[in-house]
């Protein structure tokens, strides 16, 4: 995308602002919003000295799509690319977006207006020479700078705020914007000292470690957690958010040690699940409480009183937010989906309105959910492909698991309205802002996202596999939360796959199990062998990375020819990868320590 604005503030006297993200953090987990637990001292001590915003809510349930949402206070937005052709995008219609005009970024704003503005990330997403990273005048990812134990994909939070604070040191005597993005309360979770400190002694002594792996992840999400395997992964969580809690200390005490014009903001791209309900688990599901409900707070102590707000406020109204606590102006033209909170946090008021989320919306005690595609409810949407909406009260079902959508139909036709009204002006801004450029980092479309011939329907159903091998049908399409696949039977007849690409040249690497005969974009065949196919082992099925060769495309179409071997069992194709092969950027591999973070972190299964 365009990464642009026109126009830029008058320049102010210097300001030290730090914009603090936690990944992957809840806000029900912060003792602050009444957790039982004191997991985050720091940030209370914080909170009481600044401005709490109790109903905060994210975008989305992601980083890639929250991310952007947020620094440029837009509701739909081009998303981050995870930069890798194992990693699949959730749209590929992505591949064509870029930045409306009107939109602008609050790193940009602020440099225009003589902010020293920097990136400082353990996302191994947030890389250095990115689009991202360019939106700031300084960009640092240490997950490929320091050193650190690769088994959690992240450098940990001690290591990251030492970087940060030597880096507010050396511009101490400058205005600045510090964008810091820290990953402790993402995937993975172990039971290490911090989780194990407030553990139950019985349950510390005897773990129920059959139902998670080493790293804490949940097997078998399908089926529900009891009381002991909840509390186990409760202290995992915890344990993560106490240790950056300790760490974030030693950066408020170096910002309070700072003269006037201080701004400091601590919150979150998206929540965590943490089985509150079968199969709601890490994070990227619809817009539950558990992942949509982040932490807001907003410390300033020359220009806010302490107070906590009760009124719902979203995500896309951080930009305008700090702007104006910062008093920059937006450059000319610029335009915000959110609004300035700053006369709630000074103790005035806004009218009141519902909090809107790309998959849902809270409005007093009711949430509606809207699973699946946002555009399927929008004008002009697939009402076959929009799912039946969930409606909860929050105020007498709280974790979100009796639906009454059924028996209030009403209350859903109200609420779908008030989506509807928000988000139909930005969704066709979003729609109508294209580009036709292949993009400069690799990526990766699920199977799920091809367009077959013959046709095959998307199932979810295991009993549909167990039917399915032997009955001679030859493919099928399997879509699941936790992996989606094309299956073929040994020996079906050929199946040819189709997607929708900028025109360029790109390497395609194949992430299958089992073995195929292939050709990309009309070429001859080539053998491509995965592992072994065992369909009945443990779902999602292991795939292999296998080079399909070099393709070029043109008119934004790819076609890829498939024939399973007659002699060589099923096969399973998860996804097809794309390296774009042009310009300084053209890389033919992955590089292998970031691999291995991307699969620590859950990115990558193979």
């Amino acid at each position: 995308p365009a990464w642009s604005l026109s126009g830029c503030a008058a320049p102010h006297a210097p300001r030290q602002a730090v914009l603090v993200l936690l990944d992957a953090c809840r806000a029900d987990r912060l003792s602050s919003y009444g957790y039982i637990r004191p997991t985050t001292p720091s940030i209370d001590a914080l909170a009481r000295e600044g401005v709490l915003f109790e109903e905060h809510y994210a975008q989305t349930t992601t980083t890639r799509s929250s991310l952007p949402s947020m620094l440029f206070s837009r509701y739909f937005i081009p998303p981050l690319f995870p930069s890798s052709d194992r990693v699949m995008l959730k749209a590929p219609g992505d591949l064509f977006r870029t930045i409306d005009p009107a939109a602008v970024s609050l790193p940009r704003a602020l440099s225009r207006a003589g902010l020293r503005t920097a990136m400082i990330s353990a996302h191994t997403w947030l890389r250095e020479g990115t689009g991202f990273a360019a939106l700031f005048d300084e960009a640092y990812d240490l997950s490929s700078r320091l050193d650190f134990d690769a088994s959690r994909g992240y450098p940990r939070a001690e290591a990251v705020i030492d970087f940060a604070l030597g880096w507010m040191q050396a511009h101490a005597s400058e205005g600045f914007f510090l964008y810091l993005h820290l990953m402790d309360t993402h995937f993975p979770h172990y039971a290490d000292e911090d989780a194990l400190r407030d553990m139950d002694p019985e349950l510390r002594a005897h773990p129920p470690l059959e139902r998670f792996t080493k790293a804490g992840g949940v097997r078998d999400a399908s089926r529900p957690l009891d009381a002991r395997e909840k509390a186990y992964l409760d202290a995992l969580y915890d344990g993560d958010l106490s240790y950056v809690d300790g760490q974030l200390g030693r950066l408020f005490s170096w910002m309070r040690s700072r003269p006037e014009g201080r701004l400091v903001v601590v919150t979150a791209d998206h929540g965590e699940g943490l089985m509150e309900a079968p199969g709601r688990f890490s994070h990227g599901l619809p817009p539950y409480e558990q992942v949509a409900h982040i932490p807001l707070v907003v410390w300033s102590p020359s220009g806010l009183t302490p107070a906590r707000v009760g009124q719902t406020t979203e995500a896309v109204d951080l930009e305008p937010t700090i702007l104006s606590l910062l008093g920059v102006a937006p450059p000319e033209g610029a335009s915000f989906d959110g609004r300035d909170l700053t006369p709630l946090a000074r103790g005035s008021s806004l009218p009141p309105r519902p909090a809107v989320m790309v998959g849902g919306v809270r409005s007093g005690s009711y949430k509606l959910i809207l699973p699946g595609e946002a555009a399927d409810y929008l004008p002009g949407g697939s009402a076959d492909g929009a799912k039946t909406p969930e409606l909860f009260d929050l105020g007498t079902d709280p974790l979100e698991v009796h639906d009454l959508a059924a028996q209030s139909p009403e209350i859903v036709s109200r609420l779908l309205g008030v989506w509807r009204d928000r988000l139909t002006a930005p969704h066709a801004r979003y729609l109508s802002s294209t580009t036709h450029q292949p993009p400069d980092v690799p990526f990766a479309i699920s199977s799920r996202h091809f367009a077959l011939e013959p046709a095959r329907p998307c199932t979810g159903e295991t009993s549909h596999i167990e039917r399915f091998f032997g009955s001679g049908e030859g493919w099928m399409r399997f879509c699941d939360p936790q992996g989606d696949f094309l299956l073929a039977e040994g020996g079906a007849p050929p199946m040819s796959l189709s997607m929708h690409l900028p025109d360029g040249r790109y390497r395609v690497r194949l992430g299958l199990s089992g073995r195929v005969s292939v050709s990309i974009g009309g070429g001859g065949e080539r053998e491509a062998a995965g592992g072994a196919f065992d369909p009945w082992s443990y779902f999602p099925w292991p795939v292999t990375v296998v080079d399909a060769g070099v393709a070029v495309v043109k008119g934004e179409t790819l076609e890829i020819r498939m024939r399973p071997d007659a002699g060589s069992g099923p096969a399973a194709l998860e996804y097809v990868g794309f390296t774009p092969l042009h310009g300084a950027t053209e890389r033919e591999t992955e590089d292998p320590e970031r691999l291995e973070r991307l699969r620590s972190l859950g990115y990558v299964d193979e």
